[in-house]
């Protein structure tokens, strides 16, 4: 029997519960642990003096980290698959599987958001390959090694590397340190595929003992995307090969981003067995993931659109994937402040200048405002103040209602609107729509 508990939890993540029958508990209370269980596996939310971790260290439960379980219950004797880097994992990770499952190999996964081509974000195959989204992050409060250093990598999607988790590391070079530290992990007879477009990821690459093929849009890498222009389809582009045409591809999702997300999927797949015809189809039908620039509905002529980003970079990302697929319309920003890197001020410019991408903004209230030191705070004041002075018209709300509210009487028919976080936002997408 396997049970749960959280704070809050909110669509899809509780849909997937409810259809997979697992009890989930909320909010946190000692009582969510039975008395009987005999493993506990710990969130690396969760810290000392929260009142289910300090209930199974009284009670001298057994306990483990997800990335300790995944390794020792899952990983172990499989073809580990690890996608990482600091944006697009969720969406390359389903790519991968979705590539590999359309060429007949019935991979097993784990993916941190639900890929729309699956019915879960998990799934235990017969085939020996296992694509893993792999992060930086810390593993739990016993355990601070970054989690994808559990992962037994015989392959490595390695993407562009960003300063993120200010929370977990100091600077860049901190960050560096943890991916090169996951390199290290593949064998001679693995296979490393990085983006060839980003410095330094070239510069950890030179790290590998195995084998590295380079990914981009531009000249220099092995396999490379030219003539990336959106279509009426997606996105179209050439490939190509150690500079060889392999003719046109069409990807059904919006933004340069994710061109090069499915490109560096498309390598390792090759690498795996998967022919490019078996590519070009799989790509035409790979219909993206969950709360990764999903469309929600059209509600009174208002496009409703849920999206991941939480990092200036992919702030900006996404919205110019939104204005190359909704051509003409007014693009509202709504940002929820949540991740430990946004809620903090180390971000603050970077973050006013990605919303300025939009017409319009909208910023939520900070997320568990209370335990971030004042000194350390996102001035949401001064990112407003940014906004205005750029042009951007930029609005505030400090609760969910008002914000709600706010959004429900600016909108109007045309309009695509955009919800960013990292976590559920209070669920304001769908109270919007069903107004």
């Amino acid at each position: 029997l396997v049970s749960g508990s959280d704070q809050a939890v909110y669509p899809p993540a509780s849909e997937t519960l409810t259809r997979l029958n697992i009890p989930m508990r909320t909010p946190y209370n000692e009582e969510n642990v039975p008395k009987d269980v005999d493993l506990v596996v710990v969130g690396n939310t969760c810290s000392r003096g929260h009142p289910e971790v300090e209930v199974v260290l009284e009670r001298g439960r057994r306990y483990r980290s997800l990335p300790e379980v995944l390794k020792e219950e899952f990983l172990w004797d499989r073809y580990s698959l690890v996608v990482t880097g600091t944006h697009g994992k969720t969406t390359t990770s389903s790519m991968l599987a979705w590539f590999l499952t359309e060429a007949g190999h019935s991979p097993s996964f784990f993916i941190g958001g639900r890929p729309n081509n699956f019915p879960e974000p998990f799934h235990l195959g017969n085939g020996e390959e296992f694509v893993v989204e792999g992060d930086e992050y810390d593993s739990a409060f016993f355990d601070k090694r970054a989690k994808f250093l559990h992962y037994c990598p015989r392959g490595v999607i390695l993407g562009q590397v960003e300063f993120d988790h200010s929370d977990i590391y100091q600077d860049i070079q901190a960050v560096e340190l943890a991916f090169s530290r996951l390199l290290l992990l593949i064998p001679k007879n693995g296979m490393l595929v990085a983006s060839g477009d980003h410095d330094r990821v070239r510069r950890l690459a030179e790290k590998a003992f195995c084998r590295v093929v380079t990914f981009g849009c531009e000249e220099g890498s092995d396999w490379q995307a030219a003539d990336i222009k959106p279509s009426v389809q997606g996105m179209t582009f050439r490939l190509l090969v150690d500079g060889a045409d392999q003719g046109e591809f069409v990807l059904g999702q919006w933004g340069k981003y994710n061109v090069m997300n499915a490109l560096g999927a498309m390598v390792m797949a090759h690498h795996q067995g998967v022919s490019l015809d078996q590519l070009r189809d799989a790509l035409m039908t790979f219909s993206g993931a969950a709360r990764r620039m999903e469309e929600l509905g059209e509600v009174g002529g208002v496009m409703f659109v849920d999206d991941f980003a939480h990092h200036p970079t992919a702030i900006m990302e996404s919205i110019a994937g939104l204005r190359s697929r909704y051509i003409g319309r007014r693009i509202i920003a709504v940002f929820e402040p949540r991740s430990n890197t946004t809620v903090r001020k180390y971000f603050q410019r970077e973050i006013a200048e990605a919303l300025g991408e939009a017409d319009v903004v909208f910023v939520g209230p900070i997320y568990r405002l209370d335990q971030i030191p004042v000194e350390e705070r996102l001035d949401i004041l001064w990112v407003l103040d940014y906004l205005e002075l750029s042009g951007t018209p930029a609005f505030h709300q400090n609760q969910f209602d008002d914000l709600t509210a706010a959004i429900r009487s600016y909108i109007s028919p045309g309009d695509v609107v955009v919800f960013m976080s990292n976590g559920g936002f209070g669920g304001i997408a769908r109270r919007i729509m069903t107004a």
